[in-house]
């Protein structure tokens, strides 16, 4: 019998290598999963942190130029207002017109008049 369990030992000791080499070989390919794994994560982490600093920026850039854009309207609505105030002064200003060229029209047929009077004296 103890012949026979010898090439027993032999072959589930070999078996058992087998066992171990397949175990070795999925743990190296388990590290070299996690390692590749790991990397992209990373490159994946500083892709996203890229992305989400740009987005950024552009809220920041949008909301200065939304502001200034405000700001520029206020400004364009004001001197609208002023020169609108200003034109209705003029208009007050010049609601004397009728009356002053009717006022040169009586002075210049007053002149005519003199004038004429003169001449015929």
């Amino acid at each position: 019998m103890d012949s026979q369990s010898e090439p027993d030992d032999a072959s589930d000791s070999l078996g058992i290598l087998k066992h171990l080499n397949s175990l070795n070989e999925i743990e190296a390919c388990a590290r070299k999963l996690d390692a590749e794994t790991t990397l992209l994560m990373a490159n994946l982490q500083t892709g996203l942190q890229r992305i989400s600093s740009l987005t950024l920026d552009c809220f920041g850039l949008y909301d200065s130029l939304v502001s200034q854009t405000c700001d520029e309207m206020d400004a364009s609505i004001k001197s609208m207002y002023t020169m609108m105030a200003k034109c209705e002064e003029m208009v007050k200003a010049m609601s004397t017109i009728p009356q002053l060229h009717s006022s040169v029209l009586q002075v210049s047929k007053a002149l005519s008049r003199l004038e004429s009077n003169l001449s015929h004296s």
